[in-house]
């Protein structure tokens, strides 16, 4: 089946639904850079911090280490993971700076999914109510701005403090209808009704 027949079906999917799900990484919006570690390549250029790329990464994988056995955390979130860097990787820096450089590099290279945001256009048309998730370390106001910079209305859901505030694409509290490329559509045909 191509692409084409794939959305097809999940557009008759998504008229029978009460709720669309999309996650917002790699499915309603993408880099235009070739792997999300090229922004800290380019971080550590611009800031002039040798090997950052591999620093970052493994900052980021001890901080959410941490996290979990802290805080019960699947993950870290960005600030928590600029304030592991601060203190464990033995640089001096302005890593408030850094940080802001990153987001500001993130921010820039976030462009639409062309394919998917067709689907989401056609569920906004269809008057479905149009959810977006994410469990990036990225915060809620971050994504928001992101979203309305690519003219994505929809309420968002993020994974702030490692915890997601819902998790629709397991297909609660809706009874899941169809799934294409992160994009899950929901009824509430079971008894466990959605509360916003």
């Amino acid at each position: 089946m191509s692409n084409r027949e794939s959305f097809e079906e999940l557009k008759k999917k998504i008229e029978q639904a009460d709720v669309v799900s999309f996650d917002v990484f790699d499915t309603l919006i993408l880099r235009i850079v070739n792997t999300p570690e090229t922004i800290f390549k380019l971080v550590g250029d611009v800031c002039g911090i040798k090997d950052y790329e591999h620093i970052r990464q493994e900052m980021q994988q001890q901080a959410s280490m941490e996290a979990e056995e802290k805080w019960n955390q699947p993950h870290a979130v960005m600030d928590q993971i600029y304030d592991y860097i601060k203190t464990h990787s033995g640089l001096e820096m302005d890593w408030e700076k850094v940080k802001q450089t990153e987001l500001e590099m993130e921010y820039d290279s976030l462009v639409a999914n062309p394919e998917m945001k067709e689907i989401y256009e056609f569920a906004k048309a269809a008057g479905k109510r149009v959810i977006a998730t994410s469990d990036m370390y990225l915060k809620k106001d971050f994504l928001e701005k992101v979203l309305k910079k690519l003219c994505v209305n929809a309420t968002l859901y993020p994974c702030e403090f490692g915890i997601p505030e819902i998790t629709m694409h397991k297909g609660e509290p809706y009874y899941e209808k169809g799934f294409c490329k992160g994009c899950c559509c929901y009824d509430g045909s079971n008894d466990n009704a959605y509360r916003m």
